[in-house]
């Protein structure tokens, strides 16, 4: 998770609850709209009794990004990890294909130049090599459902895609 590192100004040790959204400036509480001060949101342990904080699959991202051109394969894959909500299922995509590069707009020539790229570095690594390393870091925590053995003819220029974390398993995991 995230580090942060702040000295508050009265010496009471407490964690401001109110930031300013552009510079996480605090800001006092009687400068809050009423709106805001009223409202209530989940904290750590609230969110189980949720049905899954996050469900790519029934709340589409805007833009079609997760469907066009969509996964390499239909089935979703789970995973149960105790360290967070409990499941997380996921689809395959090819690497280029992946939404979180959609929004680029690569040209043809430019997804092939990045795919043979990608596909090379994956049939150079030999299973043992540990550029994100198990457990806490510096920069962050890799829970053992994050790291997935791709199906047969995935292993090379394939990602797994997060579309579904929450408290009870899926339906339609392979």
């Amino acid at each position: 998770g995230c580090v942060w590192s702040m000295i508050p100004s009265d010496s009471s040790g407490r964690w401001p609850q109110y930031f300013h959204h552009s510079d996480m400036r605090p800001v006092a509480e009687s400068q809050v709209p009423q709106g805001l001060r009223s409202a209530s949101f989940p904290t750590t342990g609230d969110v189980f009794p949720f049905k899954g904080p996050y469900d790519a699959r029934s709340k589409k991202a805007a833009g079609g990004c997760m469907d066009s051109p969509g996964p390499a394969d239909p089935k979703m894959y789970c995973a149960f990890y105790s360290s967070g909500p409990g499941w997380l299922g996921y689809k395959w995509y090819k690497f280029v294909d992946q939404p979180g590069l959609q929004r680029l707009r690569l040209t043809e020539a430019q997804k092939t130049f990045m795919q043979q790229r990608v596909e090379r570095l994956h049939r150079q690594l030999s299973g043992k090599d540990r550029w994100i390393k198990d457990g806490p870091s510096e920069l962050a925590e890799v829970s053992g459902a994050q790291v997935v053995v791709p199906p047969s003819g995935m292993q090379y220029g394939y990602v797994p895609i997060a579309v579904y974390e929450g408290v009870e398993k899926p339906s339609g995991c392979a």
